[in-house]
């Protein structure tokens, strides 16, 4: 436990130490190299047994790759796992070949280990940096990911590589003049370490429907003597139909059949209600937005973005109901609290306002990596165990 908590601490106060130079980048990068390589160390130093599918496949590809002459052949391999029968050629492509790659070059489990969080921690953080709103609050936004989703990481990395790259990849549809190019292309990259990540069409698609655009001017709809923002009506329709497509599970799992993730349907087969601890979680944010909602809106242009990523995404959660790996399906969308969370802390201009609520949050975040990870001991990574050469 204290392994990660020093982690998180360090690797966040290089990346405070790395915002402070505005004008020296190569100190700069230096920092923030130092904080990325961190959290990588902690990941690439495990043993095999921290995080259930490290043992679960990463672990017995490696070892076929470390016995294997060439990639086809390997690809043709096959081992009798916990659940059945697991085929490297059902795993993406992209994923199996690094491992392929590593295994025969330098023969190292965990440098395979500490390449994997590069490719989730790299795209994470230069996607933060890409938010202007971001500045000086990084390392924030860091230790949102540490305390919420490092551990899972930790667990699924294929489909955290894919989240991370497609976070990536939105940050720059939002924030660049010629994003849209690099959102596709990092979807299209994505997906070759994890199918799921294909939902990142969904995100263009919420894009489009609240006209994310700067320029644009801003479309109000009268409905009797009431006036709402064309964003405000796009975000109640979505919350309407989520409650109906979780109300009706068997869409769900035909609209994923579709896109090719079948093996989530059945995870959703069942009725669906309310998981208590989504709203004991959702409470203390709920509260803030209360606090400073409006405020909220008027100052981030991707307030919108945000608040509909966040209201899918504990919607989702509620799939849980039926079996707790459902709730994978919205990771895609709840990375995005990392910028969430931070600007809703920076809407406080007060430096004790912000100072008390700040204080609050990091109380939150320790509580719920507590609860989760250590209390609930979801995604077996806790209790850290530094990895054995002689084992």
């Amino acid at each position: 436990m204290a392994v990660y908590i020093c982690g998180f601490v360090l690797s966040c106060l290089f990346i405070k130490i790395s915002e402070s130079y505005k004008k020296n980048r190569i100190l700069k990068s230096i920092f923030a190299s130092i904080a990325i390589v961190i959290p990588c160390l902690i990941a690439g130093l495990r043993f095999y047994t921290i995080g259930t599918d490290t043992r679960g496949y990463i672990k017995p590809m490696f070892n076929f790759a470390l016995n294997t002459e060439n990639y086809i052949r390997y690809l043709n391999l096959s081992w009798q796992g916990a659940n059945g029968i697991r085929h490297i050629d059902s795993f993406e492509k992209a994923f199996s070949l690094l491992v392929f790659v590593i295994a025969s070059i330098t023969k190292n489990f965990h440098l395979l280990l500490f390449v994997i969080h590069l490719l989730i921690l790299v795209p994470i953080y230069s996607g933060l940096k890409k938010f202007k709103s971001l500045n000086n609050s990084k390392w924030l936004a860091m230790l949102i990911f540490y305390f919420m989703f490092f551990n899972v990481s930790l667990n699924i990395v294929r489909q955290y590589i894919g989240i991370a790259i497609v976070f990536w990849g939105t940050s720059c549809l939002l924030n660049d003049q010629k994003g849209k190019l690099k959102f596709f292309i990092s979807i299209a990259i994505a997906c070759l370490f994890h199918n799921s990540s294909i939902l990142g069409l969904v995100i263009y698609f919420i894009y489009l429907m609240i006209g994310y655009n700067k320029n644009e001017k801003k479309v109000v709809v009268k409905i009797s003597q009431y006036r709402f923002s064309l964003n405000t009506l796009v975000v109640m329709f979505l919350i309407i139909f989520s409650v109906l497509i979780i109300n009706n599970a068997s869409w769900i799992a035909k609209i994923l059949d579709i896109l090719n993730m079948g093996y989530y349907g059945n995870y959703i087969n069942g009725d669906v209600h309310f998981v208590l601890s989504s709203i004991i979680e959702l409470l203390p944010i709920a509260v803030l937005f209360l606090l400073c909602g409006k405020k909220f809106i008027k100052k981030y242009e991707n307030s919108y973005f945000l608040i509909i990523n966040y209201v899918l995404n504990y919607l989702i959660i509620q799939i849980s109901s039926i079996n707790p790996y459902a709730s994978r399906i919205g990771y895609i969308f709840s990375i995005f609290n990392m910028v969430l969370f931070t600007e809703i802390i920076n809407t406080f201009d007060k430096k004790i306002s912000k100072a008390i609520v700040l204080f609050l949050l990091v109380i939150y975040l320790f509580t719920f990596w507590y609860y989760n990870f250590v209390y609930l001991g979801r995604n077996e990574t806790i209790p850290y165990v530094f990895y054995n050469k002689l084992l």
